[in-house]
C-alpha cells in the first residue's frame, strides 16, 4: 500500500506588505497592553491581599486589647439590638 500524496486545501490570506506590517504593529501594541493590564491586575490582587491581612491583624489585636469594642457592622447591629432589649 502506498500513501497518496494528497494536499490539504489551505486558506491563503493575501495582503500587501505595508498592511501586514501595520497589522503586526497593532497586534504587538495590543499584546503589550494586555501584558501591562495583567501585571496591574496582579499588583492590585496582591495589594488587596495585604490590606485584608492588615485588617485581620489589627482586628485581632483590638479584640485582645478591648474585647467589648465593635469592629464590624454585624457586631454593631447585634450590640444595638442587645441594648434596645
Amino acid at each position: 500500500m502506498t500513501k497518496k500524496n494528497t494536499k490539504k486545501p489551505t486558506t491563503k490570506i493575501s495582503m500587501e506588505k505595508e498592511y501586514a506590517i501595520a497589522f503586526l504593529k497593532i497586534m504587538d501594541k495590543r499584546s503589550e497592553q494586555l501584558l501591562d493590564c495583567q501585571h496591574n491586575l496582579l499588583q492590585l490582587n496582591q495589594d488587596l491581599f495585604h490590606e485584608k491581612w492588615k485588617f485581620r491583624y489589627v482586628s485581632r489585636r483590638l479584640k485582645e486589647v478591648a474585647p467589648d469594642e465593635v469592629i464590624s457592622e454585624d457586631e454593631l447591629i447585634d450590640k444595638i439590638k442587645g441594648a434596645a432589649n
